[in-house]
């Protein structure tokens, strides 16, 4: 089994914690991973790469300096790792700066629905669905890695309640945690002994650079880089399954588009000759 993880800047503590692995030889024999950074995560709510039915061709200038296309053109990998699509601050920037919380009134914020607040969240996933569903057409596997949860002492509780952030990044994550599942993508979780009683990540997990508030550390990246490892060794009938069930798509899809432009090459013919 291999697979490809790549995203964010979530990756990053992966990465490193990746490389410290594979120097003390740490890594599992049984399953090969390996990883990538695309970017920065402001760019993922934009248009950054061209539909081109079974491959996404990344038109963003950063992003293409890792990929020109997704799946990978030069090497197969049976799974792609997404840390994209599980990362809520994006849209809980914009309502705490608009002083708006989820549901319930809070003093001096007004209170948004669950209904309009998932329009957010769903839009500002919108490509990210649109790649993964691109990727399934390729015939790769997807999974997502989630993020770290919120630290306790991020700036954004600054400026709003904690329970009602924490409840934000909860319910965005929900929300797309309910995407994936039925665009049958699996999502390696943040596990539970890495949060505290509330919900909030443990400060040992934290990033070195005590300014940085969001990121996590390579410790935490290990733990993660170990779950995937293990989702990976456990599942290799499933993933055999999987992997021929979209293959068997794939050429339907191939032979469909065939015919398509047979038709059009015909049309084209045609019509030259009757000029």
């Amino acid at each position: 089994m291999n697979a490809l993880l790549i995203g964010d800047s979530h990756i990053t503590a992966l990465l490193q914690a990746h490389r410290a692995m594979q120097a003390r030889g740490e890594l599992a024999q049984d399953v090969t991973i390996a990883l990538k950074r695309l970017g920065g995560g402001h760019i993922l709510p934009t248009p950054f790469f061209s539909n081109e039915g079974d491959f996404a061709k990344i038109t963003n200038s950063e992003y293409k300096l890792a990929f020109r296309q997704l799946p990978p053109k030069a090497r197969r990998f049976g799974t792609l790792g997404l840390s994209m699509p599980l990362w809520p601050l994006r849209v809980m920037y914009q309502l705490v700066a608009q002083k708006i919380s989820l549901e319930t009134s809070v003093d001096g914020l007004r209170p948004m629905s669950l209904a309009l607040f998932e329009r957010l969240v769903l839009e500002d996933q919108k490509y990210v669905i649109e790649l993964i569903e691109i990727l399934h057409r390729s015939g790769t596997r997807v999974i997502a890695v989630a993020p770290p949860s919120l630290f306790r002492d991020h700036p954004i509780m600054s400026f709003h309640p904690a329970n009602d952030a924490l409840k934000m990044f909860a319910t965005y994550q929900k929300i797309m945690t309910t995407v994936m599942e039925r665009s049958n993508v699996h999502v390696i979780q943040v596990p539970e002994r890495c949060l505290d009683a509330e919900g909030f990540m443990l400060a040992k997990y934290r990033h070195k650079d005590p300014k940085d508030s969001h990121h996590a550390n390579a410790v935490f990246g290990k733990i993660m880089i170990r779950e995937v490892e293990m989702w990976l060794r456990t599942r290799p009938a499933e993933a055999d399954e999987w992997l021929e069930m979209q293959a068997e798509k794939r050429a339907a899809y191939l032979l469909q588009n065939s015919s398509l432009a047979f038709h059009q090459r015909l049309i084209r013919k045609f019509r030259q000759l009757v000029r």
